[in-house]
Parts: C-alpha cells; structure tokens; sequence
C-alpha cells in the first residue's frame, strides 16, 4: 500500500448431537469440544465451556466431579463484569513436539496448525479460522526489542521459547496474531502429537474418504519414536493414530498448505462423528483426566457451569469454519524468500476482509460512527489508502471519509479527536493504526460542528497500514 521508504519503519530482522433438543445440544457440545481437540485438547474445550456458562448463567453452575473439579481453569470464581456480549477469541496450536527426541537438538517445536477458535455469546455464533503455518508475517522482536522479525507465523512458537520471549512461546504466537490480524485474544491452548494420538487412539481410529493417493508420507510414531514413510490411497480409509496424524501433518502436494488446512478439517469432522456414535459425552471426567497432562493453556478461573449454556451460545449452523488464506488461497501469493523459503504473502486487503467476515466486529458496526480520515502525514492519497485498510479491517466503508486535499499543518503523531459516545469505535480505530490509546481526544457532542464526522482523525507519519509490497523482490514460484 505504502512504499517502504516512505514509512518511518522499526527495525526487521528475518528468520527462516435423548429427545430432540437433547440430541440437538450434545451435538453441539461435542462439536465445540472437538474442534478444540483437534487443534488443542478436550480440557481446553471444558475450561471454554466453563467460561461461556460463567458469562451467560452466572449463579447456575453444576458442579464436576472429584478432582475435575479443581483442575485448574474448572474452578469457582467472579464471572467478569459486564462480560455478557464480549467475544470470546482462543488460539489453538498443534506443536511439532516429537516424543523420543533430544530437546536440545530439535531446539523448541514450532506450530504445525494455528486456528482462533472465536465464540459470540450475543449472537450465539461461532467460527474457527485456520492461519497457514507458511503464512509469512511480522513477529515481535522474541529478543525484548523494538523491532520486528519478518518470518512464518510457524516459528513464533519456537522462537519465542529459545530465547525465553516473556510468556514463552505461546505468547509470542500470541502477540503475532494480535499484532498482524489486529484481533485480541483471551486465552490459548496448545497440543502435541502424543495427546493427538492419544485421542485418536481413544476414538479407535477414524475414518477418511481420501480425495488422491498421497505418497511419501512422513509417519511418525509416538509410542516409539520412529519415523517412517507411507502412502495412503485414494478412498475410503481407516486410519489408527499414527496415519491420522501424517495425513494431517503432509502438505508436500501442489496444495501444500492449503492442502494441509483441508486435512486437518477431514480430520476433525471424523472425529466428530466417531466421538458422537461412541458416546463420548457421557464419558467427560475420564476423557479430560486422560487428556489434561499434554496441554498447555493460560485460560483462567471460571464458575463450575451446567453444559446448557453452551447450546445457548453456539448452534452446529452456526459453527463456521474458515482459512485467513481464502478457500482457494486467493488471500496469499506464493513466494520463496532470497534465503530460498517457501512462504505465502498476505494480500492483506481481501485478508482483512475474511478475517472480519469470520469474526465480525458486531459492536463496531452498531455504533454507525462516521470517521473523517485527514492526511496529515504528507504521503500521497494517504486518507485513501487508510479508508481502504480499515475497510478490510470490517469497519463501515459508508462511515469513511477520506480527505486528502485539506490543508492541515503536518503532525508527526497521528490524533484522533471523539464526540459524544462513540468511544469504542474511537478505540478500535486507534488498534487497527497501530496508534496509542493516549492519542485519542475526547469532546463534548456540543462542541462539533454541523456536519462534523463523530471520529475526527488526523493521520500522522505514525500509522503503519499493512503492506505487503516491501516482499515484492521476492521470486514467485
């Protein structure tokens, strides 16, 4: 969007389912339940629960049995105030963490899947968005510093654990995905290849109708630790553990990751069916005693909930499932680094675009602010290009107001002046520039002229918009 040149940039460094409604409300469960599975763990899935019931039926819980009980996460505690409409937003990863295998050989894992499984309590929706592993992105500085890394969203897991990013690398991923797609996230959770299989396992086994034989598929055994390749053929399929997980990790097709992410989602929906047919609902203490010790997750205290509330809050319709890169990968360009990486570019307007359409911004688009953009940086058409990126971002175009002929005297940090109530926009605006909180004004609704916008920001060489063009050197492939 911007020449690289022009904007004042931070330092980069690169890196290479009982009556009806019964059926209707186990189904659903499980189907939250396994959608955390597949990507994190069936204890990220109850601790999830728990926080949705504490929101919706604060005062209703039913308690869990035993030691369930006081797993951290399933505990009692406060519902958060004025909690009832905020969207809940978890990020989910699968590790290459191989059992057998020296630590300090292999270095930390990286992230063979990353979703953001998001929760609606108000609209009673949900959506779990994949993010390509090859997706080349910004990652915070996992030293400390102020900089940037240009690298695949892959290795912020592993990066931010060697060399000890506070939070680990768990909350380097975290503050990746935060940083680049501008959404905040609640909580993450994160699953190896044993507590995969694990499940597996438990489910004995799934079944896949394979599109195309595949051949030369890396298999690897976690009781074990060997590895080995295989072909699965074309058809119906019965895969153990161990075939699960290769066809969920082979991306060394001409679809290569976008191949991967529609794996992954065979995957989890066959697990679905098995886990309903062999009554898994009926089983959860054992499931998540089984399961709890392969997973990491920072999702905090929560009321003991009924199950209930979560057939309130999602509904198997209304359960979406998406990729950041597009259903034909029409969001990224293929490129291979001057290092020789293969990575996938964003298009970051259509990006933002699927983004805000899988996770929609409700409260922003109810408050109707109008925003007038001023170009008070000096650049070219730069209140253009600004609607234009917050447009992919889900706000409003009809509420944008461009202004790139006014005369204003140059400012070097950008301002954002609100009056009346239309802070939260105000707020959410400064997020997508990348503006500071303290840079926001407020005013009287009195105080605005007729025809004022609500928003009034004057853009200074302080906004750093998306841009991909600085990638352009790259070779396509």
């Amino acid at each position: 969007m911007i020449p690289t040149q022009q904007i004042a940039r931070k330092s980069r460094t690169r890196a290479s389912d009982a009556p009806r409604a019964v059926r209707h409300g186990q189904w659903l469960l499980f189907l939250i339940a396994l959608v955390l599975v597949a990507a994190g763990s069936l204890y990220a899935a109850l601790s999830t629960v728990v926080r949705v019931d504490t929101i919706l039926l604060a005062g209703s819980e039913l308690r869990l049995p035993g030691r369930l009980a006081r797993l951290p996460g399933l505990d009692i505690a406060p519902a958060p105030a004025g909690a009832l409409t905020d969207r809940i937003n978890i990020l989910v990863m699968g590790v290459d963490r191989r059992p057998h295998h020296n630590p300090e050989w292999d270095g930390p894992p990286r992230t063979d899947s990353i979703m953001i499984v998001s929760l609606d309590p108000q609209t009673k929706s949900g959506s779990v968005v994949a993010i390509p592993r090859d997706l080349y992105l910004e990652v915070p500085d996992p030293k400390g510093g102020t900089g940037i890394w240009d690298t695949r969203v892959n290795t912020a897991y592993h990066y931010g654990a060697l060399y000890k990013y506070p939070g680990g690398g768990a909350a380097l991923a975290r503050a990746t995905v935060e940083h680049n797609f501008k959404i905040p996230i609640d909580y993450h959770a994160v699953i190896d290849w044993t507590a995969f299989a694990d499940i597996i396992d438990a489910l004995n086994g799934i079944e896949i109708i394979v599109p195309e034989t595949l051949r030369g598929v890396e298999a690897y055994g976690v009781r074990d630790g060997n590895s080995f390749p295989i072909t699965i053929a074309a058809g119906r399929q019965r895969m153990d553990s161990i075939t699960a997980l290769a066809y969920s990790r082979f991306r060394d097709d001409a679809d290569g990751d976008f191949g991967r992410v529609r794996r992954q989602q065979q995957v989890m929906q066959a697990a679905l069916e098995k886990g309903l047919a062999l009554g898994w609902l009926g089983r959860t203490p054992s499931l998540y005693a089984r399961f709890r010790g392969a997973v990491e997750s920072d999702i905090g205290l929560a009321r003991l909930p009924g199950l209930t509330a979560l057939v309130k809050l999602v509904g198997p319709e209304r359960l979406v499932m998406s990729s950041v890169a597009g259903r034909n990968g029409e969001n990224v360009t293929r490129r291979i680094t001057p290092q020789g990486e293969d990575v996938l570019v964003p298009v970051w307007e259509s990006m933002g675009r699927a983004l805000a359409e899988a996770i929609p911004d409700e409260r922003l688009e109810s408050e109707h602010a109008t925003v007038k953009l001023v170009n008070a940086a000096g650049w070219r058409d730069f209140a253009t290009l600004t609607a234009r990126a917050l447009a992919g971002y889900g706000v409003p175009p009809a509420y944008l107001q461009p202004t790139d002929n006014e005369r204003v005297d140059r400012r070097i940090k950008t301002t954002l002046t609100v009056y009346g109530d239309k802070d939260y926009s105000a707020q959410r605006i400064a997020m997508l520039l990348g503006v500071p909180g303290a840079q926001i004004q407020h005013k009287d609704e009195l105080l605005r002229e007729a025809g004022e916008a609500d928003i009034v920001v004057m853009l200074g060489q302080d906004v750093r918009l998306p841009d991909s063009s600085r990638y352009d050197h790259f070779s396509t492939r």
